[in-house]
C-alpha cells in the first residue's frame, strides 16, 4: 500500500516509516525540516534508535521511503498516518491547534477510501472534532466514505522499531468498517494483535 505518515521525521514517526517499508509498503515521511529529509535520504538517522541503521539502508536500498515536505503526496495515499508532536500547555494539557490547522489543509486533499490513523496524544474527544472537522469540510462519512481511527503510539523512543511491531495495538474506531480497515493494515507489521475500543477509550488509554 502507500501510505503517508505526517511527522515522518521524528523519532516516532521515522521509526514508523522504516517499519512500513521494511513490511513492503510504499511510504511517504512527511516533514517541514528539509535538512531532516535531506539527511535520512542520504542513508543516514537523525538519531539514535536501535536498529534504525539497518531498517533505514534497506528501506532506501529497495526504493520504499521518500521523504517531503510536501503534504499533497497524501492524494496518491492509501492510508494517511498523523504522528504530529502536541506540545502542552501551562497546565499541562495538549495544545491542539497544530493539529486542527493540519486537518484543515488535509480535508482539501482527502479522497474516497482513505484510512486517517491519528497516533498524537490528545485529551479525550480529540478524535470526534476530528470527525466532525472532516464531515463538515469534505461531506465525506466516516465509515462511508473514508475510514478514521485513533490508534496511539506508545513506544519508548530509542526503541520505537522494535516496539511498533510488539506491542498490542489499541484501535479506537466509530464502525466496524473503520476497525476492519485500520486491523487489515497494522496486521501487515504488527507481531501482536489488535484491540477495539471506542474513540475516547482509545485517548484515555494512551
Amino acid at each position: 500500500m502507500k501510505v503517508s505518515v505526517i511527522g515522518g521525521g521524528g523519532q516516532v514517526g521515522l521509526p514508523m516509516c522504516l517499519v512500513l517499508a521494511d513490511a513492503g509498503h510504499y511510504v511517504y515521511g512527511i516533514d517541514l525540516n528539509e535538512q531532516n529529509n535531506q539527511l535520512v535520504m542520504s542513508g543516514k538517522m537523525p538519531f539514535r534508535e536501535q536498529e534504525g541503521e539497518e531498517y533505514l539502508q534497506r528501506c532506501l536500498g529497495a526504493k520504499r521511503l521518500t521523504m517531503t515536505s510536501d503534504i499533497s503526496v497524501v492524494k496518491q495515499s492509501e492510508v494517511i498516518i498523523i504522528v504530529i508532536g502536541t506540545p502542552v500547555d501551562e497546565h499541562f494539557n495538549p495544545v491542539l491547534a497544530p493539529l486542527r490547522n493540519l486537518m484543515l489543509q488535509l480535508c482539501c486533499l482527502l479522497q474516497a477510501g482513505q484510512l486517517i490513523i491519528l497516533r498524537s496524544t490528545v485529551s479525550p474527544g480529540t478524535t470526534d472534532g476530528i470527525k466532525r472537522l472532516i464531515e463538515e469540510e469534505t461531506r465525506l462519512l466516516v465509515g462511508r466514505d473514508v475510514y478514521l481511527v485513533f490508534a496511539p503510539e506508545r513506544v519508548i523512543e530509542g526503541r520505537a522499531i522494535e516496539e511498533v511491531r510488539i506491542l498490542p495495538q489499541l484501535v479506537g474506531a466509530y464502525d466496524d468498517t473503520s476497525y476492519e480497515e485500520a486491523e487489515r493494515f497494522f496486521m501487515t507489521f504488527l507481531q501482536s494483535y489488535c484491540i477495539r475500543l471506542t474513540p475516547s477509550e482509545a485517548e484515555i488509554g494512551k
